[in-house]
């Protein structure tokens, strides 16, 4: 009996239950952190809700950007590529832009602000540049360093730049002389941050933190389980640190007693880590996804966006490959789509009907093909019908899309029947072995194999070779195996032919058979004849023949004394009929034992003289 089975895939949590044949099998879809969101929001039990409006508000020439920081209504963003600076305006909510710095370097990486005045840290020449507030950019250091990767001022006006490949941490004073101020043992130092009068720098080889005071006296406070350090936030009792790399990422909790907790971890990398003050949590970024994470562990998704998150500011995202700048509004959007993945099952099937559990009506589209991706030979999408009827054509491949609005909706689960094709049973193989134990029993043995798990029905005929018509040896088979006793067949080349059913999972409609026949089969029980036996001087001579097999052995015994094994005068069992010749004195009688290679055994005596 099939019972209740769970299957995860890469995209859903699914929920499959398997019956009998080719019942009505269903596709539950309970909790959706990994499908494909927009504007939808997914609380810490994965039901789906309208998310906060995002707005696209300025698309990169370049397709990078890498670093970000806000002043009042402006935004200044860092990008890759050219590596450079523009200044975009926010307060229409439009996104208006003002290129400030053409660096010529591959990317900016970091940028701060002092005074109105905004600092570039570029790769891969590790030049610092200056720009004043009215625009105007200057370079400000030349620090000999590959990449400047993050940049902090204290509270004497001193800039600090976290580098690579030289793991350095620079101080720089207002003028723009470079000194060395710590030195860690790491190649870089990915994240620099200054809280009440300590530096604490995160590494990005071996994930180490370091709490560094002003005199550049250090001490490592975290050995991550992850490569990089990408964020470190100080509340009061605590210092919440993101570790990530590129398949696993994860927030740890480093408490006043240096006890450190992982608090939450995920499967994507963390590119930004902020606390909100208002909510109690943290905005994490990772992967495409905005998370708002309690100290208690608990996450919600609060946001997906098109592409990976590179860096983020209060509500306002950066993305890169698509080198985008978003806004997050404390509004809820009007509509939002939630898409499953593609779900397999594993044959052309019958769609039956989709039903979700929201408490209000929500519309509905599937799709359907035969290929795992859906692409241009795949059907378009068509809405469910009023009663759940799915419109899709029948297919291997499903998947549906959900359109929610602003009207407090919450999207628990989604179910969707269908009806699985009928496929034949397989016979993968069909043997009979050589005779068993002192019995002789031979078995005729066979495996199978059926794709939707049905119970199977055998039915096994024979026929000598030659003949047409097959005769009925045994019927209604469970076992996949059947014992014949050789000597209830006459001698001859037998064909056993298997016929296999699925009529004990399905109705007689849908019942599908197959049938397999067995390579030539011979079947001897005639032992070998022994012919001709005489003497000629001291020589017995004599020969054996078998009508079927070959002869396998001989022996022979005089006037009743031990066997003796015998070879043919060629030296060698091959054939049907071999000749012997062997000196036996003047032995008065003899008897001769030969085999056939089915161990046939004939015998004969002979008084000689």
């Amino acid at each position: 009996m099939k019972g209740l089975k769970i299957f995860g895939i890469t995209l859903c949590l699914l929920f499959t239950v398997k019956a009998f044949g080719v019942n009505t099998e269903l596709w539950e879809v309970k909790e959706f952190t990994k499908c494909k969101l927009n504007n939808i929001m997914l609380d810490g039990n994965g039901s789906a809700s309208i998310a906060p409006a995002i707005k696209e508000l300025w698309k990169n020439p370049e397709l990078y950007i890498w670093s970000i920081i806000k002043s009042g209504n402006t935004i200044y963003v860092g990008t890759g590529g050219k590596g450079k600076v523009y200044k975009i305006n926010t307060s229409n909510n439009s996104g208006t832009e003002l290129a400030l710095l053409d660096t010529t370097q591959a990317g900016v990486f970091s940028l701060v602000e002092k005074n109105g005045i905004i600092y570039a840290g570029t790769s891969p020449d590790g030049i610092i540049y200056q720009i004043d507030k009215t625009g105007k950019s200057r370079i400000f250091a030349q620090t000999k360093e590959k990449y400047i990767w993050k940049m902090v001022f204290d509270n004497e006006g001193n800039l600090y730049a976290a580098t690579g490949v030289t793991g350095n941490i620079l101080k720089i004073s207002k003028s723009g002389k470079v000194d060395t101020f710590y030195i860690t043992p790491e190649k870089n130092v990915t994240f620099l941050n200054y809280v009440n009068n300590y530096f604490y720098a995160g590494t990005g080889e071996n994930g180490y933190l370091f709490k560094i005071n002003k005199q550049g006296k250090g001490v490592c406070i975290l050995d991550a389980n992850e490569k990089e350090i990408k964020a470190v936030v100080s509340l009061d009792t605590l210092l919440l640190v993101a570790a990530t790399e590129d398949s696993a990422s994860s927030v740890y909790c480093i408490y006043k007693d240096n006890k450190v907790e992982r608090l939450w971890s995920i499967s994507a990398p963390i590119r930004g880590l902020e606390w909100i003050a208002k909510d109690k949590s943290m905005l994490v970024a990772a992967g495409k996804r905005l998370y708002k994470v309690t100290l208690t562990g608990t996450a919600i998704v609060s946001n997906e966006f098109p592409a990976n998150i590179s860096c983020i500011k209060d509500n306002f995202v950066c993305t890169s490959e698509m080198g985008k700048l978003y806004s997050v509004s404390n509004d809820f959007a009007e509509e939002g789509t939630i898409e499953s993945d593609t779900y397999d099952t594993d044959g052309i099937s019958e769609w039956g009907k989709l039903d979700f559990s929201a408490g209000k009506p929500i519309k509905f589209l599937t799709r359907s093909g035969n290929l795992n991706t859906p692409e241009k030979t795949w059907s378009e999408w068509e809405a469910v019908g009023e009663k759940g009827a799915i419109n899709s054509p029948n297919a291997r491949f499903i998947q549906w899309k959900a359109k929610l609005r602003n009207d407090n909706t919450k999207l628990t689960g989604v179910k969707i029947a269908y009806l699985p094709q009928n496929r034949k049973p397989e016979i993968l193989s069909l043997k009979v072995t050589p005779k068993i134990g002192r019995d002789n029993i031979r078995k005729i043995i066979w495996s199978t194999r059926d794709a939707n798990n049905d119970s199977l029905m055998f039915e096994l005929y024979f026929k000598l070779t030659g003949e047409q018509k097959w005769s009925l040896l045994k019927a209604e088979l469970r076992d996949t195996f059947y014992s014949i006793d050789p000597l209830v067949f006459p001698d001859g080349k037998y064909e056993f032919k298997i016929i296999c059913s699925d009529i004990l999972s399905n109705p007689k409609t849908k019942e599908l058979k197959n049938e397999k026949i067995s390579l030539p089969e011979l079947i001897d029980n005639t032992a070998p004849e022994i012919k001709n036996i005489r003497v000629e001087g001291n020589n017995l001579l004599f020969s054996t023949i078998d009508e079927l097999n070959y002869i396998k052995s001989c022996e022979y015994t005089v006037d009743g004394g031990d066997w003796t094994i015998l070879f043919p005068t060629d030296k060698i069992f091959d054939s049907k009929e071999e000749a012997f010749s062997v000196d036996i004195g003047t032995a008065r009688k003899v008897v001769i034992r030969a085999k056939d290679s089915f161990d046939n055994t004939g015998l004969k005596s002979k008084v000689l003289r």
